[in-house]
């Protein structure tokens, strides 16, 4: 059986543009989501782009966990900007909720 193509939504026109431009290639997404190596479309319906990627790993862990380089890498300067920027787009999200964490090339 094939594999349902797989996307990753993007809100923020500043996401819009590191990721077209190839200087973000991760993105942390609140909860455990089960994403797979493979093809991935990443865009924003609203903005009407999209753009194919290769996902090349998948994290799951908890926020705290989350490191320099994995947050560094999605474009944030700091944890607490991380943190910030997340609680925006995600309300509920706290340091122990569960998190995946996407690369792709």
């Amino acid at each position: 059986m094939e594999r349902a193509l797989q996307a990753i939504l993007v809100k923020y026109e500043t996401d819009k543009q590191a990721i077209l431009a190839a200087r973000q290639e991760t993105i942390i997404i609140f909860g455990h989501i089960e994403y797979t190596p493979g093809p991935v479309l990443i865009g924003c319906p609203l903005d009407n782009w999209c753009i194919m990627r290769d996902i090349v790993v998948v994290t799951y862990c908890t926020l705290k966990w989350l490191n320099e380089p994995e947050y560094a890498d999605s474009g944030y300067g700091s944890r607490t900007e991380m943190f910030m920027e997340l609680k925006d787009i995600y309300p509920t999200i706290t340091w122990e909720s569960p998190v995946t964490v996407i690369r792709w090339v």
